[in-house]
């Protein structure tokens, strides 16, 4: 068995190029890895020979960036088409080929031409359902909402459609597939994992002060703003609020109003968020939409209970009242509850950390990626069976 995977962002480093790292090192370790094409990659364990290194997508996209006023998803379209394009030259023979979504029209056409299996995965819900949820969040905020452009998805609606198998991370996700009439034959809900290595529990802050954690994209979609709300109807005691992360456009006219707060602080995101995880008492996600959330399992596996919402995907992993709360999206009284909740009973904090690191260590990479292997070998001796009429 051999797999080729392609990624049109930097390998390795962030984002869906580090869940992309993680679904392949298991490949690469057991000798199954045919060739990783990417924008770029992040140094890591994996041998160069198995790089291919694309990175005419990004350049031009960058060029034509500082000499047109192109709309932002124009931009975003020209570099996956260009990628795509790309890998759909130099795609080699192999059997699987497991691309991302939106970015792999072209190259999973070519790799199905050279009778190779294909793989879509999608990181979030269906792209209709993630509209759906923006655009009703947006109007509240009376925020122009920028409609997914129609060429992107078009292109994914057609992946989708064309793909063999489509691998979505949760449960809210795999819905949002069966609601919008993808083919559920189609569909593999494999999980993304945590490095219980790398997350772990660490030396908390020496204060007293009762400290919530979150980290990730700083805007509307991650549900800040509710996050927000409730902490500062709570007005509580020696408490902090600690945001890290990218700060998104449609969340500055919120931020603002809450500038001059001392006990909400703000960090800028880095590639090695623990400290936030150790220093906070507990970690809230409040998303209104999250295909799963990497960091629910990474806060999880050190040693903090979380809070997330309905539309978050890691709520899969997550036990109500034993290693966190799960709770309605879009529901300030409801986070105000659970937070009140752990403020009022700090000997459950230890007590449900401790579930959630024991949680996050039945939930790591190594696990998930053995999944797929497995559903990569399933699929190919299913397909040699009804070629040979066995």
């Amino acid at each position: 068995m051999k797999v080729t995977h392609s990624i049109a962002r930097q390998f390795a480093r962030d984002g869906i190029g580090y869940i992309a790292y993680h679904r392949t090192i298991e490949a690469y370790r057991c000798g199954f890895l045919k060739k990783i094409i990417a924008a770029s990659f992040f140094p890591s364990e994996i041998d160069k020979s198995y790089c291919c290194s694309l990175p005419l997508a990004q350049e031009i996209s960058k060029i034509l960036t500082k000499i047109l006023p192109l709309p932002l998803s124009y931009t975003y379209r020209l570099r996956d088409r260009i990628f795509d394009w790309n890998v759909s030259m130099v795609l080699p023979q192999a059997d699987i080929f497991h691309g991302w979504s939106s970015q792999t029209l072209l190259s999973l056409r070519r790799a199905k031409k050279k009778g190779q299996v294909t793989f879509i995965e999608c990181a979030n819900s269906h792209p209709l359902t993630m509209q759906e949820i923006i655009a009703a969040e947006y109007k509240k905020y009376n925020i122009p909402l920028v409609p997914i452009d129609g060429k992107i998805l078009e292109a994914q609606l057609k992946e989708f459609e064309e793909a063999d198998f489509i691998i979505v991370p949760s449960r809210f996700s795999y819905d949002s597939f069966i609601r919008h009439n993808v083919n559920k034959e189609k569909l593999l809900l494999i999980p993304f994992g945590v490095d219980v290595v790398r997350f772990s529990p660490g030396p908390a802050k020496n204060d007293d002060v009762f400290r919530i954690g979150f980290v990730g994209q700083i805007g509307l979609r991650k549900g800040v703003q509710y996050l927000l709300g409730a902490f500062n109807e709570l007005k509580l005691k020696n408490s902090e609020l600690v945001l890290m992360g990218w700060i998104h456009p449609d969340i500055t006219g919120i931020l603002k109003k809450y500038a001059d707060f001392p006990n909400i602080k703000i960090k800028n995101f880095t590639l090695s968020p623990e400290s936030v995880y150790h220093e906070s008492s507990i970690c809230a996600f409040p998303s209104i939409e999250d295909g799963f959330g990497l960091v629910v399992l990474e806060a999880m596996a050190c040693g903090k209970p979380v809070i997330v919402t309905e539309n978050t995907g890691a709520k899969d992993v997550v036990s109500t009242g034993k290693d966190g709360f799960v709770v309605n999206a879009m529901n300030t009284e409801a986070l105000k509850e659970k937070i009140s909740y752990f403020y009022e009973n700090r000997g459950k904090i230890a007590e449900m950390g401790k579930a959630a690191e024991e949680k996050a260590r039945l939930n790591t990479w190594e696990k998930n990626s053995e999944i797929l292997l497995s559903i990569y070998r399933d699929v190919l001796v299913k397909n040699k069976s009804a070629k040979t009429g066995g």
